[in-house]
């Protein structure tokens, strides 16, 4: 309609590859963002932007993607991390996402707890729990953003 803003999917992508983690990060590693417990969900979630915007060929999905396979969570947001590296692992495809869910999943059902939860990073247990539970379905599609 007139006067109603709309989406600018090519502006996004341009900004996400210019401004975010598979575009900046991984060239600037000696820069304070780089350093920061941030870089490696950030990059799986920017990565899941381009993949979102149809971007799977590009320099920059390509560089997160051999990003996030060659490097472990640092440390910081783990669940966060594991959710978006899941999702661009699943948007990957093929033997990216084999082996990465494979291993994640052995990992999150290895931190389950006694109780049926999992211990959150940020948001205590409820927010790790749903987290996991998130994560461990997302084979199923059952989310619409993960049907391809």
């Amino acid at each position: 309609p007139p006067g109603q803003r709309t989406f600018r999917a090519a502006s996004l992508a341009q900004y996400v590859r210019m401004r975010s983690a598979p575009a900046r990060l991984i060239a600037t590693s000696t820069s304070i963002m780089a350093r920061s417990r941030s870089r490696h969900p950030r990059s799986a979630a920017g990565l899941c932007i381009l993949y979102y915007l149809g971007q799977y060929e590009h320099i920059s999905a390509k560089k997160g993607l051999r990003y996030l396979e060659s490097h472990e969570d640092e440390g910081g947001f783990v669940f966060y991390a594991r959710y978006y590296a899941a999702q661009a692992m699943f948007q990957a495809g093929g033997e990216h996402w084999k082996t990465y869910f494979s291993q994640l999943r052995k990992e999150l059902l290895s931190e389950q707890q006694t109780g049926g939860f999992w211990l959150g990073d940020a948001g205590g247990a409820e927010c790790g729990t749903a987290m996991a539970c998130i994560i461990l379905s997302i084979p199923y599609r059952y989310l619409p953003i993960l049907e391809r």
